[in-house]
C-alpha cells in the first residue's frame, strides 16, 4: 500500500511538474575521473574510429546518468559528439548518439541550462525520418514527457507538427503531445493545433489501430479541455466524433468529448453543423455518421446528460431529422426514433404547436418505414425495435393527450393511431374509441351511422376481445343519455342490429358484456323492452344445458347465464313499479322458464351441482319469495312497501282470469309455487333448499299471497291449492330416507340442520290449516312425533306447540294421546326440558283438548312434568316451570281423578328425587328437594276435594260472631292453626243492642259496580307500594268492617230482634268457633259451634230448633246490602265472574263453597231469603237435617253430668290461666297480641274481640279437640303454641304478606303507525287498534280498579284511586295471577313517569307493534329489570307475528333460546302470547331477578313454606330460652325423651 501510495504520489507530481528528476547517485570521484580522462577525450574525438567512439561512449553512458558533471563537461560532450547525428552517418551511430543525448539529459536534466535549446535544436535540424522514433524518445527525455519546453516554447510547435505529419500513427508521439497540450499549449499558436487536429481526425477516421484511435482522442480531449479549439477544426472534430462514435469501444468516449465540445462556446456551431450534415445530400449515404449526429444532437440538446447552455429549440432541429429520414434506412430511422421517443418522454408537456407537427411528422415517416419493410418481408430486429420505438412514441404523445398536456394536432394524431390500428395496443386504441365518441351525439349530424360504423368497425371486424368490450363499454353512457328521446332508434337500429345474434357469440366475455349492456339498455327503455328481452330469452332458451357435462365441470363456465339471470332480476325489480307492467311480467316469465330448465328435466341433473347456478337460483328463489300481495292485490317487494310506490302488477284474481286491464299486468304466482315444490323434490343443492326454505318461511306471513286479498278466498284463486300440496311435500322431506338421499349431494350439512330447517316452514304453515286438508294436519303431527327421536327433537316439540294452539280439534283429539304417550318415551335432557314444560303448560290453557282425557292422559302430563323436578340436574326455571305445570293440570283435572293423581305423583317424586350425595364443596339439594316436594304435597292437599279459593273472608255473620272472640295460634307440621272463639253476649238490652247494630246499619250505600270487583275498601293511595313483578306487597284490609257500615236502611232490622230474649242471645253467641289454617299453598277457614250441653242451659232448650232461622234471618240482614251491590254490579258487568265461597261449616251446612280469593263467605248467610226477614219470635220451629257441626235439642239433653262437670272444669281452668296469656290476631289487620280480658283484634279483617271467658270459649279446648294425639312419631308434628314476642308477630306478618299464588305482571304496550322508535310517542298513545283491543280482552278480565280489592286480586301496584287510570286486565287462575299494566289504559299527561315506574320494573313486555314491524325493542324504557320483550306484528288475514327478543343473556339462555317466530291466529293470540311472557318472568325471575340473587324458584307456595318454617324455628328458640329462663328462676321444667316415637302430653301448648 505504501508503494502504491508513493507511485500515485510521484504521479501526481509529475502530472504537476512538481517532481524533480531523480539526482544521480553519487559515483566516486575516482570513478568519474577514471572514465572522463584525458585519454576519454581524445577517444570520443572525430578523428578515431567508430569503434573506439563507441566503446567510450558506452562508458560515459554509465557516468552521465549517475554522475553531475559539469556544465563545461556536458557541452564538451555534445561537442565530441554531435558529429555521429549527421545524416551519413551510419543509423547504429545516430540511434547511439541520440542515447547519449538521452542519457545526458535524464542524468544532468537540472543542470543543462542553455544544453537544453541546443538540444532542441539539434532535434529539430535533424531530418532523417528514420530515427524518428529515436528523436521523440529524446524529445520526451529533454522536456520530461512534455511538461518542460523551457527555451525551446516558441518553436515547439511546428516541430511537433512536422513530427506529426510524418509520424500520424506514433502512439509514443501521440502520448507525448497530449502532455504537451496539456502542460505547454499557451506555447502552441492555433495553425499548428488546427495541424495537428487535422492530422489526428484524419488518424481517427482512418482504419488504424484502436490504440491509436483511443490516443487520437485523447490529444481532441486535451485540446478541448486545456486548449481552445480552433473554430477551423471544429468541422473536422465533429465528423471525426461522428464516424468513432459508431465504434461501440469509443462510443462513450466520443460521446464524453461531444459533450465537452457542445459546452464550449462552439456548441451552437457544433449543432449546426451536425444538422447541416443530416441535411446535405453529400452525407445521406453515410447513414452512420448520420445516426451519430442524430444521437449527438438529441442527447446534447434533451437526453439524460444533456449540455444546459445550449439554448437551440428542439422544432430547430427536427426538421433535419425528418429529412435525414430521406435514405430509409432502419438503423437511421430507430436512432430517430428513439430520439423522438426521448423528447416526447421528457419534454412533451412543454412542447409548443409546431414542435408537434415536426414530431408528427417523424412520426408518420417512421411508420411509413417501417410499413415499406413489413411490405418487403424484412426479416429484421431492427425493423421490430423501430416499430416498437414508433409506437411508444405515439403511445406517449397519447398519455399527454389523456392528460391534457398535448397542445398539437389531436386530429393528426388519431390519424396516425387509426392508421397503424391494427399494431396499436389496446389502450391506445381505447383512447382512439373515445375520440371517435365525440362525434357521436345527438345534436351531430349521421350520428346514428356514426355508431354503426364505430361498431363495425372496432367491434364486427376487430378480433381482440379488449377491443371490442371497450365498444360495448362507450355504448353504455350513449345509450344512457339518448334513452329517454331515441328509444326505438337506438334499440332497434343499433342494439338490435349490432347484437341480435349474441347468443352465437363464442368469447364468453365479450359475450357477457353485451348482455349487461342490453340489460342497461332493458332498464333505461319502457316501450321497447320486448324487442331486447327476446335477444335475451335466445341466451336463455340456447343449448347451454344439454352441452354441460360432469367432466368439464370445471372448465365450463356458466358466467352469461349468470349475466341473464342477474340482470333479469334487476329488471323485474323495476319494472314491476312501472308501467307497462307487461315488462316485468316476460321477466318474470323468463325467470321461471330458468327455473323450469334446471329443476324439471331431470336429465342434466349434474348441472345441479355446478356453484355459478346453484347461486343463479338462489338469487331468484330469492327474489320471486320476496313478492308479497298487499289487502288491494298489488304485489310489491318485501320492505319497499314504505316507500308507497305504485305497483305495476297485480296478484290473479280469484276468478282466475288473468287478463291484462290496461297499463298492469296480472302476476301468475302460482308458477313460482310450482317451482317451490319442484326445487324441493329435485333440487341436489341444500343451498338453494335452504334458502328456499327460509323465504317461504317468511313469505306464509303473507296471507294474501296464498288466499286472495278478499275477505274469503275464492275456490277459483290459484295459489290456495299449493297450500296442501306444500305441507305434503314438507312432510315428505322429514322422513329419514329423503334427508338420507340429501345427504349425499351435501356430505357437509348435517341432517338435523337439514330438517330443523324445513320443520320451521312446517311451524310457519300451521297457521293455514283452513286451506289443508284435514288427513295432511294429521300427517304433519305424525311428521312432527316422529321427529322427538331426532337430534332436532327440542324444535319438533315446539313447533307442536304451536300445533296445539293452532290446529283445530279435529286434528288434535285423535293424537294428541300419542304425543304425549311419545313424550313419556323422551329421555328428561336439559335440552328438552324447557320446550316439554312449554309444550304441556300451553296444552293446560286449551280446555276442549283436554276435557275429554282419561286418567291415563293426565298421569302422561304429570309423568312427564315430574321427570323435570329435580333441582340437582336442571335449572331453577325449568324445575319452577315443572312444578308450576304440575300444579295447574292437578287443579285442572277432575276431582274425582285427583285423589289417584296424589299416590301417583308422590311415588314419582321419591323416583325422581332420589337423595344423590352431594360433589365436595357445593351446597347440598336435600333441603331444596324437601321443600320442593312439600310444596307440591300441600298443593294437593289443598285441592283434591276442593276447588275453592286459596284466601278465605270472614262472612258479615262470621264478623259478628268473632269480632270479640279469643284467638290462639298453633305450629303443626307445615301449617299455622289460628282458632278464634266468640264470646256470649250477657247484657239483655245494652249488650245486644250494641253487638246487632251493624245488623240494622247495613245498607247498599256503594252503587254497583261495572265491572267485577271485590266487597274491600279500597286501599288509600298514601300507604300504597310499589311492586316487582316476583313478588307483591298485597294491600291489608283497615278498619272495621261495620265502619262501612249505614244506617240508610233500619228499617231492615226485624223490630223483635231488638227486644229479643237474653238468653236466646247468648245462644245465639256462645259456643263458636273458628278455625282458619294457613298453609303454604293457601288459607282456609271453617265457623263451627259446640253441641255440648252445659249446665243451666236446659231451659233454653226449646229455643235450639230456632237457631239455624234466626242465624239466617241475621246473615240475610247482615249480607243483603253486598247482595244488593253483587246483583247490580253483575249486571253492568262484562265480564263478571261469579262469586264463590271459601269452605265453610256453618250451623246450616259444612260443605265447601267455592268463593272469589281472599273471601269466605257462609253458605247459609248467603242463600236466598226476602229483603226483609221476619222476625225472630214468629219463626216456626223446622225439621233440619243433620250434620257435623250441628246437633238437635235431643242430642243436647243426652248429655250426662259428667260431661257437664268436664266442661265447667275446664272452663275454669282457662278462667284461672295466666294473663298473660298468648293471643292473636290476624296479621292481616295489623293488629296486638292482648291478654285475656282485654280489648283486643280478631283474627281477620282488622276488627276488635273482647273475650269474656265463658263456656267453651277457649281456643285451647277446640284445638285439642281437633289436633291433639296422644302418640307423635316426629317432632314437626308437634304442635308449638306461637309465644307472645315481637319477632314471632313480625314473622307472621312476612307469611301473610307473602301470596297464596304467584303473582305476576306484565307491560303492554301499543306503537301505532309511524310511532317507530319513539319511546315518548309510543307511552303516549291512548288507545289502538281494533285488533288490538280483542287481543287485550283475550289477556284476561276487565276489572275497576276503584272497586277491585287488592287482597284477592292482584294489582301489581296499580293504584286503586284512579292514578293509573280506571281499568286493568288480570290474569287469574288456581295457582297464579298476572296483571297486565297496559299504557293504553293509564291515562294521558305530559309526565310519562307513572308509566314508566310500571313497566320498567316488569320482567317482561309484550309490544304490539301496529307499525308495520319498524319498532325497536328497547326503545321505550330500559332498565335493570327489562330481561325479555314479545313483539307482536299484526299480519293480514288476521295474523300475527310473534317473537321474543331478549335483554339479558342468561333469561334467553334460561329458556334455550326459543326467540320465535310464531305465526298465530287472532284467535288464539293471547292465550299463547301471556303463556310467553309467563314463561319469560318465571325465567327471568330465577335469572336475573329477585330469584337469582336469593336462590330462591318462583313459587310462592315455596316461599311461604319456608317462612312457615322459619316460624316454627323461631317459636322453637322462644320457647326454649323461656324454658332457660324460668329454670334459672328455680322453676321446673319436665325433660323430654328424644325418642322417635313418645306418648305426647299436652300441657305445655296449651295454656
Amino acid at each position: 500500500m505504501t508503494e502504491s501510495k508513493e507511485s500515485f504520489r510521484d504521479k501526481f507530481k509529475n502530472l504537476l511538474s512538481l517532481s524533480k528528476p531523480t539526482s544521480p547517485k553519487p559515483v566516486p570521484v575516482s570513478a568519474v575521473k577514471d572514465v572522463i580522462c584525458d585519454e576519454f577525450w581524445l577517444d570520443i574525438s572525430a578523428s578515431q574510429p567508430a569503434e573506439t567512439r563507441v566503446a567510450k561512449i558506452q562508458e560515459a553512458i554509465k557516468v552521465v546518468e549517475s554522475e553531475i558533471l559539469d556544465d563545461s563537461v556536458v557541452k564538451r560532450l555534445w561537442l565530441e559528439t554531435k558529429d555521429l547525428l549527421q545524416p551519413e552517418t551510419a543509423r547504429e551511430l545516430r540511434v547511439l548518439e541520440l542515447q547519449f543525448v538521452r542519457c545526458i539529459i535524464q542524468g544532468q536534466y537540472r543542470h543543462l541550462g542553455i544544453m537544453r535549446a541546443v538540444f532542441f535544436q539539434a532535434l529539430q535540424e535533424h531530418d532523417v525520418p528514420e530515427d524518428l522514433p529515436e528523436l521523440v524518445k529524446t524529445f520526451e527525455a529533454l522536456t520530461d514527457n512534455g511538461k518542460d519546453a523551457e527555451l525551446f516554447e516558441q518553436d515547439l510547435g511546428p516541430c511537433l507538427v512536422n513530427w506529426l505529419s510524418i509520424m500520424k500513427g506514433d502512439q509514443t508521439l501521440l502520448s507525448l503531445l497530449i502532455n504537451i497540450i496539456k502542460f505547454n499549449s499557451s506555447y502552441l499558436d492555433q495553425d499548428a493545433i488546427v495541424m495537428m487536429l487535422k492530422y489526428v481526425c484524419d488518424l481517427c477516421k482512418s482504419r488504424c489501430d484502436e490504440q491509436e484511435k483511443e490516443l487520437g482522442l485523447q490529444v481532441v480531449d486535451a485540446v478541448i479541455c486545456y486548449s481552445s479549439l480552433p473554430h477551423g477544426s471544429l468541422n473536422a472534430v465533429t465528423i471525426m466524433l461522428c464516424h468513432t462514435s459508431n465504434t461501440k469501444k469509443f462510443c462513450d468516449q466520443s460521446w464524453k468529448l461531444m459533450r465537452k465540445l457542445l459546452g464550449t462556446h462552439l456548441g451552437h456551431s457544433c449543432i449546426a453543423i451536425m444538422c447541416s450534415l443530416l441535411q446535405h445530400p453529400r452525407f445521406l449515404s453515410d447513414w452512420p455518421l448520420l445516426r451519430s449526429a442524430v444521437f449527438y444532437v438529441g442527447m446534447g440538446l434533451w437526453g439524460s446528460v444533456r449540455v444546459k447552455t445550449l439554448k437551440r429549440t428542439p422544432q430547430s432541429v427536427l426538421p433535419a431529422f425528418h429529412r435525414a429520414l430521406r435514405t430509409k434506412n432502419l438503423e437511421l430511422a430507430f436512432e430517430v426514433a428513439l430520439t423522438i421517443q426521448r423528447l416526447v418522454r421528457k419534454y412533451g408537456h412543454e412542447l409548443q404547436a409546431a414542435t408537434w407537427d415536426h414530431v408528427l411528422d417523424i412520426a408518420t415517416s417512421l411508420l411509413e418505414i417501417a410499413d415499406e419493410n413489413v411490405s418487403k418481408k424484412v426479416q429484421s430486429s431492427v425493423l421490430t425495435s423501430l416499430q416498437t420505438a414508433t409506437h411508444e412514441i405515439v403511445t406517449f404523445i397519447e398519455k399527454l393527450v389523456s392528460t391534457e398536456a398535448y397542445d398539437g394536432p389531436v386530429e393528426r394524431l388519431f390519424a396516425i393511431t387509426e392508421q397503424c390500428v391494427a399494431d396499436r395496443p389496446k389502450d391506445s386504441v381505447f383512447l382512439l374509441i373515445s375520440h371517435k365518441l365525440r362525434a357521436i351525439n345527438p345534436t351531430k349530424q349521421n350520428w346514428i351511422p356514426n355508431i354503426l360504423l364505430l361498431v363495425d368497425t372496432f367491434y364486427k371486424n376487430e378480433s381482440r376481445s379488449e377491443i371490442r368490450l371497450k365498444v360495448v363499454e362507450v355504448l353504455a353512457p350513449v345509450i344512457e343519455e339518448s334513452m329517454n328521446l331515441y328509444e326505438e332508434e337506438l334499440i332497434n337500429e343499433v342494439l338490435v342490429t349490432a347484437f341480435k345474434d349474441v347468443s352465437a357469440e363464442r368469447d364468453l366475455t365479450v359475450k357477457t358484456k353485451c348482455l349487461q349492456l342490453l340489460f342497461e339498455a332493458c332498464l333505461l327503455a319502457n316501450n321497447e323492452v320486448p324487442s331486447i328481452l327476446e335477444i335475451i330469452e335466445s341466451s336463455l332458451t340456447s343449448d347451454w344445458v344439454e352441452k354441460y357435462t360432469a367432466d368439464d365441470a370445471e372448465s365450463f363456465s356458466f358466467v352469461d347465464i349468470e349475466v341473464v339471470v342477474e340482470g333479469l332480476i334487476d329488471v323485474f325489480k323495476q319494472k314491476m313499479y312501472r308501467f307497462p307492467g307487461s315488462n316485468a311480467i316476460q321477466a318474470y316469465r323468463l325467470l321461471i322458464l330458468f327455473l323450469r330448465r334446471m329443476c324439471s328435466d331431470v336429465t342434466y341433473s349434474s348441472i345441479l351441482t355446478n356453484s355459478p347456478l346453484i347461486e343463479c337460483r338462489r338469487e331468484v328463489f330469492q327474489l320471486l319469495l320476496s313478492l308479497r300481495v298487499d289487502h288491494k292485490g298489488m304485489i310489491y317487494m318485501q320492505g319497499d312497501r314504505e316507500a308507497d310506490i305504485a305497483s305495476s302488477l297485480l296478484a290473479v284474481p280469484d276468478d282466475g282470469n288473468a287478463t291484462t286491464v290496461g297499463d298492469y299486468g296480472y302476476l301468475e304466482y302460482e308458477s313460482t309455487l310450482d317451482c317451490v315444490i319442484s326445487c324441493l323434490n329435485n333440487d341436489h343443492s341444500w343451498s338453494v333448499i335452504s334458502c328456499v326454505l327460509s323465504r317461504l318461511e317468511s313469505l306464509l306471513q303473507n296471507k294474501f299471497a296464498f288466499t286472495g286479498n278478499g275477505p274469503e278466498p275464492c275456490a277459483g284463486y290459484p295459489c290456495v291449492h299449493y297450500v296442501d300440496e306444500i305441507a305434503s311435500t314438507l312432510c315428505t322431506m322429514t322422513s329419514d330416507a329423503e334427508l338420507t338421499k340429501r345427504k349425499v349431494y351435501n356430505p357437509q350439512i348435517a341432517k338435523t340442520d337439514m330438517q330443523a330447517a324445513v320443520i320451521k316452514v312446517v311451524s310457519s304453515i300451521v297457521c293455514y290449516h283452513r286451506w289443508i286438508d284435514i288427513s295432511r294436519q294429521r300427517q304433519i303431527l305424525r311428521c312432527l312425533e316422529s321427529g322427538f327421536v331426532s337430534r332436532c327433537a327440542r324444535l319438533c316439540v315446539q313447533t307442536v306447540t304451536l300445533c296445539i294452539a293452532e290446529l283445530p280439534n279435529d286434528a288434535l283429539l285423535r293424537l294428541l294421546p300419542a304425543v304425549l304417550n311419545r313424550l313419556t318415551q323422551m329421555s328428561a335432557t336439559v335440552h328438552l326440558s324447557t320446550a316439554v314444560l312449554e309444550l304441556l303448560a300451553v296444552l293446560a290453557q286449551m280446555p276442549e283438548l283436554f276435557m275429554n282425557f282419561v286418567e291415563e292422559q293426565y298421569k302422561s302430563v304429570f309423568a312427564v312434568a315430574l321427570h323435570y323436578t329435580n333441582p340437582s340436574k336442571f335449572s331453577r326455571y325449568v324445575v319452577s316451570l315443572a312444578h308450576f305445570v304440575i300444579g295447574t293440570w292437578f287443579t285442572k283435572c277432575r276431582i274425582s281423578f285427583r285423589l289417584d293423581f296424589v299416590e301417583f305423583i308422590t311415588r314419582n317424586f321419591r323416583s325422581v328425587n332420589r337423595p344423590e350425595a352431594a360433589a365436595s364443596g357445593m351446597k347440598s339439594f336435600e333441603d331444596v328437594r324437601n321443600n320442593l316436594m312439600e310444596s307440591c304435597i300441600d298443593m294437593m292437599a289443598r285441592h283434591t276435594f276442593s276447588i275453592g279459593s286459596a284466601t278465605p273472608k270472614r262472612s258479615p255473620l262470621a264478623q259478628f260472631l268473632f269480632d270479640n272472640g279469643t284467638a290462639a295460634t298453633w305450629v303443626v307440621g307445615n301449617k299455622l292453626i289460628t282458632v278464634t272463639t266468640s264470646c256470649v253476649k250477657k247484657s239483655p238490652q245494652t249488650q245486644m243492642s250494641g253487638d246487632l247494630a251493624p245488623v240494622r246499619k247495613l245498607t247498599a250505600s256503594e252503587a254497583p259496580a261495572k265491572l267485577s270487583s271485590s266487597a274491600f275498601v279500597p286501599v288509600s293511595s298514601a300507604s300504597r307500594q310499589r311492586h316487582k313483578s316476583g313478588g307483591a306487597v298485597l294491600k291489608r284490609y283497615s278498619g272495621s268492617h261495620t265502619a262501612n257500615l249505614h244506617d240508610d236502611h233500619p228499617e231492615s232490622m226485624p223490630a223483635d230482634v231488638e227486644q229479643s230474649n237474653p238468653d236466646l242471645e247468648q245462644w245465639l253467641t256462645g259456643g263458636w268457633a273458628e278455625i282458619y289454617i294457613r298453609r303454604p299453598n293457601g288459607n282456609c277457614a271453617w265457623s263451627m259451634r259446640i253441641q255440648n250441653v252445659q249446665d243451666g242451659e236446659s231451659t233454653y232448650a226449646e229455643n235450639a230448633l230456632n237457631i239455624q232461622a234466626t242465624l239466617k234471618e241475621i246473615s240475610v240482614a247482615l249480607s243483603s246490602p253486598e247482595k244488593d251491590r253483587e246483583r247490580q254490579s253483575s249486571e253492568t258487568s262484562e265480564d263478571l265472574s261469579s262469586s264463590s265461597c271459601a269452605a265453610d261449616s256453618s250451623t246450616s251446612s259444612n260443605q265447601n263453597i267455592p268463593s272469589p280469593p281472599n273471601s269466605y263467605i257462609s253458605d247459609s248467610i248467603f242463600s236466598k231469603s226476602p229483603s226483609t226477614p221476619p222476625k225472630i219470635s214468629s219463626l216456626e220451629p223446622q225439621i233440619r237435617s243433620r250434620s257435623h257441626t250441628l246437633s238437635t235439642s235431643k242430642d243436647c239433653e243426652l248429655e250426662t253430668a259428667a260431661s257437664a262437670a268436664r266442661e265447667r272444669a275446664e272452663r275454669q281452668r282457662y278462667q284461672r290461666a295466666d294473663a298473660k296469656s298468648v293471643q292473636f290476631r290476624d296479621t292481616r289487620a295489623g293488629s296486638t297480641l292482648r291478654t285475656r280480658g282485654q280489648a283486643e283484634k280478631a283474627a281477620f279483617g282488622g276488627r276488635t274481640a273482647f273475650g269474656t271467658g265463658g263456656d267453651f270459649a277457649s281456643p285451647s279446648h277446640v284445638f285439642l279437640q281437633l289436633f291433639q294425639s296422644a302418640w307423635c312419631t316426629e317432632s314437626i308434628h308437634r304442635p308449638i303454641l306461637l309465644p307472645n314476642t315481637p319477632a314471632i308477630e313480625r314473622s307472621v306478618q312476612v307469611l301473610d304478606r307473602i301470596p297464596t299464588y304467584d303473582t305476576w305482571s306484565t307491560g303492554v304496550i301499543y306503537i301505532g303507525p309511524g310511532d317507530g322508535a319513539n319511546g315518548d310517542v309510543i307511552l303516549g298513545n291512548e288507545g289502538g287498534s281494533p285488533r288490538y283491543q280483542e287481543f287485550l280482552k283475550g289477556l284476561g278480565e276487565l276489572v275497576s280498579l276503584r272497586d277491585c280489592d287488592p287482597v284477592s286480586t292482584f294489582l301489581g301496584g296499580l293504584d286503586t284511586k284512579g292514578e293509573d287510570g280506571d281499568f286493568a286486565y288480570v290474569w287469574k287462575e288456581d295457582v297464579l295471577q298476572m296483571v297486565f299494566h297496559v299504557t293504553t289504559l293509564m291515562p294521558k299527561r305530559a309526565d310519562l313517569a307513572f308509566k314508566k315506574r310500571h313497566i320498567g320494573n316488569d320482567y317482561v313486555m309484550i309490544a304490539y307493534d301496529d307499525d308495520n314491524g319498524s319498532y325497536v325493542p328497547g326503545c321505550t324504557i330500559q332498565g335493570q329489570f327489562r330481561s325479555a320483550e314479545l313483539v307482536i306484528t299484526p299480519l293480514d288475514k288476521r295474523t300475527n307475528h310473534v317473537r321474543y327478543v331478549f335483554h339479558k343473556d342468561p333469561v334467553e339462555k334460561a329458556m334455550g333460546s326459543n326467540s320465535g317466530p310464531w305465526l298465530l291466529s287472532d284467535k288464539h293470540l293471547p292465550v299463547f302470547v301471556r303463556q310467553l311472557a309467563l314463561h319469560a318472568c318465571m325465567a327471568a325471575y330465577v335469572s336475573v331477578g329477585e330469584g337469582a340473587v336469593s336462590d330462591e324458584y318462583s313459587s310462592k307456595a315455596l316461599a311461604r313454606l319456608k317462612q312457615i318454617k322459619r316460624i316454627r324455628n323461631r317459636a322453637m328458640q322462644e320457647l326454649e330460652r323461656d324454658a332457660t329462663a324460668k329454670s334459672r328462676d328455680g322453676r321446673q321444667v319436665a325433660k323430654r325423651a328424644d325418642d322417635c316415637a313418645k306418648l305426647e302430653e299436652f300441657s305445655d301448648y296449651v295454656r
